[in-house]
This record gives structure tokens, C-alpha cells and sequence, in this order.
């Protein structure tokens, strides 16, 4: 929010104009309110949505995959998809700030495509899974740094842009999946030889489509800045975006200014300047000296998180014990067919996905109330499905066993898209810019990994069971423990 008194100032085109640098510190100490919050440049929102798409695009082709991988044990391939992207999220809040966010973009380039090629090329379950297991690396890495880079912008557009573009990664990698090996025939080889492109996507969309954060001091420095430093410049290094090599504003587009007031965050972008041969400064501002900096003080921060946290873990937990157990194990009209239940499989994560899509897609449009208000009753409301899906498939049940199943499926993904956007939108205006905001934008999202991980593991023995109690062919690698 803008202080009494000040004047929105932008860059001129010119050469020796001079660029007053605009003042967003609120220094009556309320934060504004969503309303008035900055509108992000549309540049922005959709090289975020387009990062989100990437970055989530090859997990859910492998999950798509997943009975060509394993398909005695699906919850094999879900399994090798979440313990490594486990493992990032639970230590990356520790040391994320000691490697740039340009590094971590390339490192989810090669990993992406080693998962393609290592699929692609191998015979053998367990390198699959390997490679399987690369994408998960990929894809946490990508979602924490991404949604930690939101705090530089305008986190709540930004944080639907990027969750919509996850969403989308859902229909659009089973779609993907269905054209390639089931339209065309062109099988698991082909299809992941020809999905190489999108790592090069995703790189040309983080170098070249986003307007990235620099240090005034860089923009001071350049022809087209100013000739002083302003007098009346806040505490806290400011960032703003500008003309660069890797993003471009339109001409004649002003450019945006962003105060940095956070060791972690210009951690980062000394990280990336250091590449350059840049200097950058940062004074942090009293109000942000209790900003979690020991490793004892984050784990602290880090458990104040749970009501956040829990809501994540709770709704993943049920959904993927869904996935990788009860609609593994479901075909009609028969469980016993192995077409039916790959049909019945690949439709209901579908349709699932495209619920996801649909409401990680509203993050913006609704009030904060609503989401502090939905928080707990969708994840409960998702357990609820769970139990459900258990009974059907364990039972069979005349009427209810049946093809209408595919709704709830849908359903499902409303709930868990949902809980994924309320939460971080949440957080976004719940923590105001600091390191708190970004720190809590990564740590948050052990909640999803930690829920999934444990899923993986239940639907093994879900699977399992079901199995058993239908007597289905080929039966499982993994025993069922109560029949």
C-alpha cells in the first residue's frame, strides 16, 4: 500500500530522465488489504501458469503410465514418484537459499529429461522406476522454488496462475498420454522420446517469458536509470524488473518495483548477480530481525505451520490411497477383466485431473473467508470418498458399483485442487513480503508429500486386498495383510 503523500513513479524510456524509485512500504504497519494489492504485469501470470503446466506435466505422464511401468503394482510407480519429492520438500526450507533459483530451473531441465530417456530406453522395472524417480526430484523442486519465487510478485495472482497451470498439467498429461500411445500406437518409447521437448519449454518459459526481480542498485547502474539514489528510498534493498537478457518488457511498459526486505531473498538473487560479476547490498529493516534464521528457530516457524501443513497432508492422503488403491482396482463390468480395470483407471485420473484443473483455477475469485472456511471441511469431505470407494470396491454393491463412480472421481479432484490453492493463497496473504512468506511458501509444501507418501504405501496393500477378495489374476508383489 502506497504511503500518504507519495506518487506512483515509473522509469522513463529516456536516457538521462530520472527514475524516482516508488515507495511500497506501508508504514502504518497494516497490511493492505486484497483488494488494493498491485495488479501483476500479464507476462508474468501466464509464464507462472505455463511453469506450473511444465513442472507437473512429466509426473502426471508417469503416472499415466503407470500401468505400463508396474501394472501388478501401480503403487510401486506412485511410491518411486513421492519419496524422493518427500525428501526435497522436508530439507529444501534448509538450504534453499544457498543455491539460486536459476540453478534449481536448470537442474529441473536435466532431470526431466533423464527421467524421459531412462523410461524410454529401458526394459528393466526397476531403472524405470529410477527414472521415475527423477521426475519427482524434478517436479518437487519445481513447485517449492516456484512457489517460493511468487513472493517477489503479486502472491495471490501469481499463486492461482501457477496452481491453474498445475491443474491443467493433470487432463492434459493423461490426454497427452492417450494420443500418443493409444491413438497413434506409438507406445511407451516413443511417446517419452517425443515429451523431451517440454524441458526445453520449461526453460525458455523461466528465462525468457518471466519478468525476473534485480537489485535497484543494477538498474541505478544502467543508461536508462537514474543519476542518484533517491533520498527518500525505504529501509530494504528494492528489486525491480527491467529490460534484461532473459525477460523483455513490452516498449513503453513501466517498469515495477518490489521492496526486498529478507536475508533469504537476496540470498538468492546475490547468488545470481555473483554470476555476473554483481554486488549486491541489502539493509534489513528491524521489523524483519525476528525472521526465522537458525535452524532450531525454522523448525519452530516450520511447526507453527500444521494448520496449513495437516489440511495438505489430510487431503492427499485420501485421494491418492484412491488412485494408487481403490480405482486400480475396479473395472467393469468385471474386476477380473485387465482392460477393464486399465479403462476404468486411466478415465477416473482423468476426470479426476480435470477437477483439479477446475478449482486450482479459482484461487483469485474467491474471498479469504472462504478459503480460511473451506480449509478443514474438504479434507475431511475427501476421507469421506475414500471410505467410500473402499466399500465399493471391496463389496461390489448392486446399482452402486457401476460407471456413475467416474463422478466422484471428479469430485475428488475439486477437493484436493482446492485444498492446494486455499492453502497457499492462504499463505500469501497471511505472511506479508519477508523471508516468513517465503519461507512459508516452501515449507508448506512437505504437507502434500508427506500425505502422498503415505497414500502410496496404503494403496499397495489396498490394491493388494481387493485383489485377493476377487480372486484377480496375476496377483500382486505385495501380500494382503488381513485376508
Amino acid at each position: 500500500m502506497q504511503p500518504p503523500g507519495k506518487e506512483n513513479s515509473v522509469a522513463p524510456q529516456g536516457g538521462d530522465a530520472k527514475m524516482p524509485m516508488l515507495d511500497l512500504t506501508d508504514h502504518s504497519g497494516a497490511s493492505s488489504p486484497p483488494s488494493e494489492a498491485p495488479k501483476e504485469n500479464m507476462q508474468n501470470l501466464i509464464a507462472f501458469f505455463l511453469l506450473g503446466l511444465f513442472n507437473n506435466f512429466p509426473y502426471v505422464v508417469f503416472l499415466a503410465a503407470a500401468k505400463e511401468i508396474s501394472e501388478q503394482s501401480v503403487g510401486l510407480v506412485f511410491i518411486a514418484s513421492i519419496l524422493p519429492s518427500f525428501m526435497v520438500k522436508l530439507t529444501i526450507p534448509y538450504w534453499a537459499h544457498k543455491v539460486s533459483y536459476r540453478i534449481r530451473v536448470g537442474c529441473c531441465a536435466c532431470l526431466m529429461t533423464a527421467s524421459f530417456l531412462m523410461v524410454a530406453f529401458s526394459k528393466s522395472v526397476p531403472f524405470q522406476l529410477v527414472g521415475v524417480g527423477c521426475a519427482s526430484l524434478q517436479q518437487a523442486l519445481g513447485e517449492v522454488s516456484m512457489i517460493a519465487y511468487t513472493s517477489f510478485y503479486d502472491g495471490r495472482t501469481t499463486v492461482t496462475c501457477w496452481s491453474s497451470g498445475t491443474g491443467l498439467a493433470g487432463p492434459f498429461g493423461f490426454l497427452w498420454n492417450f494420443v500418443l500411445m493409444e491413438a497413434l500406437n506409438l507406445g511407451l518409447t516413443w511417446m517419452m522420446l517425443i515429451t523431451c521437448v517440454f524441458p526445453l519449454c520449461w526453460l525458455a518459459t523461466f528465462f525468457f517469458g518471466l519478468l525476473h526481480p534485480v537489485p535497484r542498485d543494477r538498474e541505478e547502474q544502467t543508461p536508462q536509470g537514474t543519476e542518484g539514489r533517491d533520498s527518500e528510498t525505504p529501509q530494504g534493498q528494492a528489486m525491480v524488473r527491467q529490460r534484461s537478457s532473459f525477460a523483455c518488457h513490452p516498449p513503453g511498459e513501466a517498469s515495477a518495483v518490489r521492496p526486498v526486505s529478507s536475508v533469504a531473498s537476496m540470498t538468492a538473487l546475490q547468488s545470481e548477480t555473483a554470476e555476473r560479476g554483481e554486488t549486491v547490498t541489502a539493509t534489513v529493516s528491524e521489523s524483519d530481525s525476528g525472521s526465522p534464521a537458525s535452524g532450531g528457530e525454522k523448525f519452530r516457524f516450520f511447526l507453527s505451520l500444521w494448520h496449513y501443513i495437516v489440511p495438505l497432508a489430510l487431503v492427499y492422503f485420501a485421494e491418492y490411497t484412491m488412485q494408487s488403491g481403490t480405482w486400480a482396482a475396479i473395472g467393469f463390468p468385471s474386476v477380473n477383466n485387465k482392460e477393464a480395470r486399465k479403462k476404468f483407471y486411466f478415465i477416473s485420473n482423468w476426470l479426476y485431473q480435470v477437477g483439479v484443473l477446475v478449482s486450482r483455477s479459482s484461487g483469485a475469485f474467491l474471498p479469504m473467508s472462504a478459503w480460511q472456511q473451506l480449509k478443514w471441511p474438504m479434507p475431511l469431505a475427501q476421507c469421506v470418498l475414500l471410505v467410500f470407494f473402499c466399500w465399493a470396491a471391496w463389496t461390489h454393491p448392486p446399482v452402486v458399483y457401476d460407471w456413475w463412480l467416474l463422478s466422484l472421481t471428479f469430485v475428488a479432484g475439486l477437493f484436493g485442487g482446492g485444498v492446494y490453492v486455499g492453502v497457499y493463497t492462504l499463505i500469501s496473504s497471511d505472511f506479508q513480503e519477508g523471508e516468513k512468506r517465503e519461507f512459508a511458501l516452501t515449507a508448506a509444501g512437505v504437507g502434500d508429500s508427506l500425505g502422498v507418501t503415505l497414500a502410496d504405501f496404503t494403496g499397495l496393500f489396498v490394491q493388494a486386498c481387493v485383489y485377493k477378495k476377487w480372486n484377480v489374476d496375476g496377483n500382486l508383489e505385495f501380500g494382503c495383510p488381513i485376508i
